[in-house]
């Protein structure tokens, strides 16, 4: 407003509307001056700082009560006993079928197995227990993945298996975040954060570490990078933003909040 016309109206006692700037969070005054902002991608946010929140988050639901209940109830409400398919064939006979199989398939559903008394093959994991971990790892760390692994005719006879197809869970960890390139499988393709992508953006395959690299002194071959097909990969993560590429703790925004909390326990138990 004109200065001339302010001291008129100020001269006569007539009110003044004054203009702001539009949102009153969009200003710097008192209230808002040390409020933090951020126009960064969630890609670069989980890039920089998804290691750290991932690594936070893990100890947090390790040491912390109320994390890992909290982690425990959500599992509980989202899987339950497992998330079972209801198959919808017009045949009856063949819908049956499927129902069976697929209840032999389930309790030899994981990848990682051991020798039984029998001396064969048997799954430690059945497809309900991936399930609740994979549900877990989304939580915790915000993605999980899971490898199809299909088997050959031979190795059908000696485990038992019906369906020649088992999964392999890998923990978020075993993806590279620091792999970045444009010069691996092809030329023109990028890999970003350990996933590799081609020219229309589409995802072409990702890039594992062979064992999780925090068991680095149990298996020599932990560092070990190998390149899977992403046909072959299950990304499971909540999107957050559009362009997201890596996923982002639950846990992130209490993390702060909970270690305050266990430092006033600590110190309230100390002291008395």
């Amino acid at each position: 407003m004109n200065p001339f016309a302010l001291l008129a109206n100020a001269a006569i006692g007539r009110p003044v509307a004054f203009q702001t700037s539009g949102y009153n969070a969009a200003t710097n005054g008192r209230r808002m001056l040390n409020v933090a902002s951020s126009t960064r991608g969630v890609s670069s946010l989980a890039l920089s700082d998804g290691p750290m929140l991932t690594g936070r988050a893990r100890k947090a639901v390790m040491d912390n009560p109320l994390a890992a209940i909290a982690v425990t109830g959500f599992i509980s409400e989202v899987i339950g006993t497992g998330i079972r398919p209801h198959f919808r064939h017009s045949a009856l006979a063949k819908r049956r079928k499927l129902e069976q199989e697929f209840g032999l398939w389930a309790v030899q559903s994981s990848a990682a197995r051991r020798i039984g008394a029998d001396g064969k093959p048997d799954s430690l994991q059945d497809f309900w227990g991936q399930q609740q971990l994979v549900c877990r790892n989304v939580v915790e760390a915000g993605e999980s993945f899971a490898r199809f692994r299909y088997r050959l005719a031979p190795d059908l006879s000696p485990t038992g298996l019906r369906v020649p197809l088992q999964i392999d869970l890998i923990e978020p960890e075993q993806l590279a975040f620091w792999r970045m390139s444009g010069e691996m499988a092809q030329p023109t393709n990028l890999i970003r954060a350990g996933i590799e992508f081609n020219q229309i953006h589409e995802r072409v395959a990702y890039h594992f570490y062979r064992e999780h690299p925090g068991d680095s002194s149990i298996w020599p071959n932990s560092f070990e990078v190998v390149r899977v097909p992403s046909g072959d990969v299950l990304h499971v993560m909540e999107y957050i933003r559009g362009n997201q590429i890596r996923g982002i703790t639950a846990l992130a925004p209490v993390l702060v909040q909970m270690a305050d909390l266990d430092d006033f326990t600590d110190a309230t138990r100390y002291r008395q």
